[in-house]
């Protein structure tokens, strides 16, 4: 048996061919930095890329002969490489990338021009010689062992005499200035591959056999595969992380590979040593300079004696970087040479204890609502002025208080529409306490003076909302809770008087009520996610032992599923219901309060989150709201590259303002989407098309005959159905 350092050598020792058949001779290699200089200088001074007099630049590279793997992929390990394009990468696949999978397949590519400031790669003897002892190493690597370049060419010849340009030199370019281009075409044969015909795993027997017997299953080399030195090592490395994680925090593993070159066959032997079990011991914190370490401490929330588990250190730093005091955490484990306590230590550095922000900015169609990340979708925008003022550390005990205050010019309409303008400005405060009783809940207390238009019903109110909550991550972080009580204080100058046909100014009203949000995160990416669940499930308890203008429950169940397809689709499917239980309402409020209950509370439907065929507002019983409601979505998404995608979606549902779910009222939307993806998350372009004979199938339309529903106006027709530009996923 040898090691794999015996077997897998580095070095360039097998021939290459010269042109015509023969071994080539290796030449020494040249330095130009004097020659470079020149160049360097026109190259800043101009913006634009140039090859020095005296080079060659390397216009094209082609590797004929590559059959069973991609070219693509090779020629990611080259130091001779071609000028890059300007491309466009189709599908979810990456450029390759040396070293990196997949070896036998690249992703379609769209190339189309290259930049005049591209840089040229030049031509230098001694780098193509190691390249073409590349070529023979890469495909070794792959298991083809019999691999080999046959022959290579330079177009002009004169490159392959030497490396510099002389006077009497042809060159393409015909310019004294500059030097030439060139195209290198490489011809290889790659042979046959090297296949695996056993795997053994040795070392794993004194542990307990379910332990054992899910390691062996982590390797996924099977017989009859191709041998490939990537699988080998991910092997290794799934044995020993899977290890580490059972708490054996030393496990390593060690593998023997033995070729047959004539049979072309691979027998694997991978023996591990496990080590002890280890346990944690102390936990210690630097960096934190003046900020006092306990609460650091008791958030890692590791106890001595505890089994090690990397899961363990992962939602520990999730949880100090919680406590938002810090720019940057990082918990590690010290792992011994001898024994088996392993101590942690939680390295921090503080942000900026105070910062002042001031800006200006643009919202549309979203206003957020209570303190749990609670949004609702409105049909108004608005410009706005941003200032505020946080503090991270308020009276020690990394507190934290954040006051912000918001002027804004409000268009009480669908975005882009510039109809009825009016002021507004929100003044709202943020304080939390971190470790709130125990180590990772926070304690959050809201509250927030607004005044300006009211969505929906677009009349003129002061609203006061406040709120004091707990909230914590559970189950590493799978699962979050948050319980709290608020008040709403709706406030209407003036006596009611109608403004629209059919409804009434909001009688002032108090809104005082209990809430609580679950929600469950399965998914196996935020932002790109291919695969399994989120769900939430909210409740409002207003009323009854609490003194409010209402009493009601209101519950919100929300499924999410997410289906991967091939080639980087995703199927997403979604299922909401929503519904007020309204036991009372004050015999002071107005009409539509006391059927309906709070504006703000209220149900509604449509939007770029909801029902895309419909804006905001005007699903089913229209913009005054219900009090039942139920959304039911699919949704294809399909990359066109890594960042950009396309989808097809079919969204369905229904409000209502009695207190019984509508299911014959589907209000059918069908459409096409955009999807940019950016660092803060998906810029989306989204036309829903209302299905004509799929927006009511009862007999006779039950709808409010407040309902409405806007059509689109698109230069030379008029579109059924609305257009959302948002950012973010829909769900």
């Amino acid at each position: 048996m040898m090691k794999p350092s015996e077997i897998f050598s580095t070095g360039f020792t097998s021939p290459v061919a010269e042109p015509g058949g023969g071994v080539a001779k290796r030449r020494r290699g040249r330095l130009y930095p004097l020659s470079l200089l020149p160049a360097v200088l026109l190259n800043l001074l101009s913006g634009c890329a140039s090859i020095p007099a005296d080079r060659y630049g390397i216009d094209a590279v082609h590797i004929e002969g590559a059959t069973a793997m991609e070219p693509r992929a090779l020629e990611a390990c080259l130091a001779s490489r071609e000028r890059s394009y300007v491309t466009l990468q189709l599908g979810m696949s990456a450029e390759p990338a040396c070293g990196q999978p997949p070896f036998d397949s690249a992703p379609l590519r769209l190339r189309f021009w290259r930049w005049p400031w591209s840089p040229w790669t030049l031509y230098d003897e001694l780098l193509f010689q190691h390249d073409l002892a590349r070529i023979v190493r890469w495909y070794q690597a792959r298991g083809f062992y019999d691999a080999r370049v046959v022959d290579y060419t330079i177009d002009p010849p004169s490159a392959m005499i030497t490396d510099t340009i002389t006077k009497d030199t042809s060159c393409r370019e015909g310019n004294d200035d500059e030097g030439c281009r060139i195209t290198i075409t490489i011809e290889v044969e790659e042979g046959e591959p090297v296949l695996i015909s056993r795997v053994t795993v040795t070392g794993l027997e004194h542990l307990p056999d379910l332990i054992a017997s899910r390691a062996r299953a982590r390797v996924r080399l099977a017989e009859g595969d191709r041998f490939d030195e990537y699988d080998y090592q991910q092997a290794k490395n799934a044995i020993q992380h899977y290890l580490v994680a059972q708490s054996y925090a030393r496990a390593t593993v060690e593998g023997r590979v033995r070729i047959d070159r004539q049979e072309h066959t691979a027998e694997i032997e991978l023996e591990v040593d496990t080590g002890p079990p280890c346990r944690f011991s102390q936990v210690s914190v630097t960096g934190n300079a003046d900020l006092p370490a306990d609460p650091i401490r008791n958030a890692v929330g590791i106890r001595a004696g505890r089994p090690f588990s990397p899961m363990a250190i992962r939602d520990a730093q999730a949880a100090v970087y919680d406590l938002d005091a810090f720019s940057s955490v990082t918990v590690s484990p010290q792992v011994p040479d001898e024994g088996v306590d392993i101590a942690v230590t939680a390295q921090v550095t503080p942000a900026r204890r105070t910062r002042f922000q001031v800006g200006a900015g643009i919202q549309s169609g979203l206003v957020q609502r209570g303190t749990i990340d609670s949004f609702n979708e409105v049909p108004q925008w608005d410009l706005h002025l941003l200032g505020s003022w946080e503090h991270r550390n308020l009276f020690g005990g990394l507190r934290r208080l954040r006051i912000e205050d918001r002027p804004q010019l409000i268009f009480s309409s669908a975005f882009p529409s510039t109809d009825q303008l009016s002021w507004g400005n929100r003044l709202g405060l943020t304080f939390k306490q971190p470790a709130f009783l125990e180590p990772r809940t926070t304690l959050q207390a809201d509250l927030a003076w607004e005044v300006g238009p009211a969505p929906f019903i677009a009349i003129f109110r002061h609203e006061i909302q406040a709120g004091l909550s707990l909230q914590r991550f559970f189950w590493n972080r799978r699962f979050w809770a948050s319980a709290g009580l608020r008040e709403d204080l709706f406030l209407v100058p003036g006596s009611p008087e109608p403004v629209v046909e059919g409804t009434t100014v909001s009688a002032n009203y108090d809104l005082l009520y209990l809430e609580q949000l679950f929600r469950l995160d399965l998914r196996n990416d935020p932002v790109r996610t291919r695969r399994w669940f989120h769900g939430s499930l909210s409740f409002q308890e207003s009323g009854y032992f609490l003194p409010s203008s209402w009493s009601y429950l209101q519950i919100v169940p929300d499924l999410r599923g997410y289906l991967p397809l091939p080639w980087g689709m995703v199927l997403v499917t979604r299922f909401s219901l929503a519904w007020i239980l309204l036991d009372w309402a004050d015999s002071g409020l107005d009409p539509l309060s006391r059927q309906l209950g709070p504006t703000t509370q209220r149900l509604r439907g449509g939007g770029g989150t909801s029902n895309r065929g419909f804006l905001p507002g005007e699903l089913g019983d229209g913009p005054e709201g219900g009090l039942r409601r139920w959304l039911a979505s699919a949704e294809f998404r399909i990359p066109l590259t890594r960042s950009i995608f396309i989808t097809l979606f079919g969204d369905a549902g229904d409000v209502h303002s009695q207190p019984s779910f509508r299911f014959d009222h589907p209000q059918v939307s069908l459409g096409l989407g955009f999807r940019f993806l950016t660092l803060v998350g998906p810029i989306r372009l989204d036309f829903g098309w209302r299905v004509p004979d799929l927006q009511v199938l009862a007999d006779v339309d039950t709808r409010d005959p407040g309902g409405r529903r806007t059509d689109m106006d698109l230069l030379l027709f008029t579109f059924p159905g609305a257009i959302n530009l948002t950012l973010g996923d829909p769900f």
